[in-house]
């Protein structure tokens, strides 16, 4: 794989430049099982992320719908 590209994409994921760098040197010292847990240990903490702002957008989701519910009986 192209140096280059590797820390473009690590970059663009959100990597940190020390952890753009550490895998990058792992993975050109051809430890590659170790660059990859680091890779997919960052996946797991944008999964997280993700999973974390899904239910914080279930929380206002629900008190958009009760809002509603209640602006509707208020104009009945």
């Amino acid at each position: 794989m192209d140096l280059e590209l590797l820390l473009l994409n690590l970059e663009s994921s959100g990597c940190s430049i020390q952890s753009a760098i550490e895998i990058r040197k792992l993975y050109e010292a051809g430890h590659l099982d170790d660059a990859l847990l680091m890779i997919r240990k960052h996946r797991c903490s944008l999964m997280d992320d993700i999973h974390e702002s899904s239910r914080k957008v279930d929380h206002l989701d629900f008190l958009i719908r009760h809002m509603q519910k209640e602006k509707q009986t208020q104009n009945i």
